[in-house]
């Protein structure tokens, strides 16, 4: 692609243009092949994320029955916005994405912002696609942003208040619907061995003269399956030209010392076998006493969680119901200027996935607009959509292992030899009486157990199944009072204070 006119000045229709701060903007291109439009824009105060809208103007519709020509055919058109951050990769704010637009045609993107960095949005007519292409741009600005930026729970804390804000200048209400999901492990390790060597002749720089070192770290990985995994160091990774090191790279092995993947400062996956894997890294530099301070760098090995394996973490508009499992948050409208407390509820242990059970942190994001539909579809594939603030959880790992928190066993009290032999014998008796419910054997059995275990309440119970099951064959009142008889005689048993403290609730009479 090529730059075409590229300028500052208003809103207009020109190659190249700058506006100034605003919650809109919005303005017209003739593209054609190879032509490339550069627009750079001030996002406002509290501006988060942009609505970007492209839509082809070609004017009337041709004839159902015409010939296709250069000028009703589709468009293959592209998109790129950009953010330059000082000291962060340009991919770290950059999207791209190839739309096909037919004529009067409309098609969206959403692009993550961040606040107080200039934002370019560039919109071209791809080389091979021929014919001038009328367009008009619109960019939206939308604002709701959390008071805290990455929000972290805790294991054990149960809930996590998050409260977002709205931009009082922004002309516009948001459709507030929260919600979070995490889909990404992240585990630590520490180096087992740290070894610094002296390069050869050939490791020399020229002016100066220096010789090079190599530190090589070595870490032990320890799997429970077979997975594929990013193998990272955050402290040098995604710099590579800048970076004060001469170099670095990894290599992994498995049990077998086979190598099974390599990388540098940008790291791809590797898949690594169950059991214990060792990852290498060597990292380069003229000083060594720079590399001793690097001995104790750990590695970060990530899992992305897929599926079944992602963890959906509920929200709350209220804390009551993010204590107490009650409805989840819904579509609310937040007026500008205001804002509005959520409640994230901590995972439930079942929730958390296998390959979490040795402990780590789970990562993701959380969003908090509703994604309308405005009836343009999407770009397929397209990376544009805005995947919210980053949202984190420390795995407990005392109970991750079985997937539930451990309880302590119930409380029995110690019971002497002989009265265990008694009420053992008792329970026989009883079992063996039920058996004979309804049947001419029960009464002799039943009356040689009350002789030796008195009137105690499975005795009764076993009585009073017997005499129902009597009244069922015969059906009589003489055989239905005897049932009543023997409810009586267990109902006269139970110890009602006992009963209403073990079911008894309090009664709050201030709480209408």
């Amino acid at each position: 692609l090529v730059p075409h006119n590229i300028g500052r000045g208003g809103g207009g229709g020109g190659g190249g243009s700058a506006a100034a701060p605003g919650w809109d903007y919005e303005a017209n291109f003739e593209l054609e092949g190879g032509v490339l439009t550069r627009t750079f824009l001030q996002p406002p105060a509290g501006a988060t994320w942009a609505h970007v809208r492209i839509t082809r103007v070609d004017g009337a519709e041709e004839e159902k029955d015409s010939s296709p020509t250069p000028d009703n055919a589709s468009r293959l058109l592209v998109l790129h916005c950009m953010q330059l951050r000082p000291q962060h990769p340009y991919r770290e704010g950059e999207m791209q994405t190839y739309l096909r637009t037919a004529r009067n045609a409309t098609r969206e993107a959403k692009v993550r912002l961040d606040p107080g960095h200039l934002l370019e949005v560039d919109v071209g007519q791809y080389w091979s696609s021929l014919g001038h292409t009328p367009v008009k741009v619109q960019v939206q600005f939308r604002g709701v942003s959390p008071l805290n930026s990455a929000p972290h729970l805790f294991a054990g804390a149960g809930i996590l208040p998050v409260e977002v804000q709205h931009d009082g200048t922004c002309p516009r209400h948001e459709r507030l619907k929260p919600s979070a999901v995490l889909n990404t492990l992240r585990r630590v390790y520490a180096p087992k061995a740290a070894t610094i060597r002296t390069g050869g002749e050939r490791d020399v720089l020229l002016e100066p003269e220096k010789v090079m070192h190599a530190l090589v770290l070595q870490y032990e990985v320890k799997l429970s399956s077979a997975a594929s995994v990013k193998l990272s160091w955050p402290v040098l990774n995604d710099e590579l030209y800048e970076s004060p090191f001469a170099s670095q790279l990894f290599l992994a092995f498995d049990a077998h010392k086979k190598c099974v993947g390599c990388g540098d400062a940008w790291s791809d996956k590797v898949s690594l076998g169950k059991g214990a894997s060792t990852v290498q890294l060597i990292v380069r530099h003229d000083d060594m006493k720079t590399l001793k301070r690097l001995e104790a760098l750990p590695l970060t090995v990530i899992w992305d969680l897929n599926g079944k394996s992602k963890v959906s973490v509920d929200v709350h508009y209220c804390r009551h119901d993010a204590t107490l499992g009650g409805s989840k948050a819904g579509v609310h409208l937040l007026q500008p200027g205001t804002r509005q407390l959520l409640w994230l509820k901590e995972p439930s242990k079942s929730s958390i996935p296998k390959v979490a059970k040795d402990g780590g942190e789970l990562s993701g994001y959380i969003t908090f607009t509703e994604d309308v539909d405005s009836g343009a579809k999407p770009p397929s594939g397209s990376r544009s959509q805005v995947a919210g603030y980053p949202l984190s959880y420390a795995v407990d790992t005392t109970s991750a292992s079985t997937g539930e928190a451990s309880s302590p066993p119930p409380f029995e009290p110690e019971t002497a030899p002989a009265d265990a032999y008694r009420t053992a014998l008792r329970d026989a008796a009883v079992k063996h009486l039920k058996s004979l419910a309804g049947k001419p054997a029960f009464e002799e059995i039943h009356a040689g157990a009350l002789a030796a275990y008195g009137d105690e309440l499975p005795l009764l119970v076993a009585r009073m199944e017997h005499e129902d099951a009597l009244a069922k064959k015969a059906s009589t009142a003489e055989a239905w009072a005897n049932v009543g008889e023997a409810c009586d005689a267990v109902v006269a048993k139970i110890d009602v204070v006992e009963l209403a403290q073990y079911y008894g609730v309090k009664h709050d009479l201030e709480v209408t």
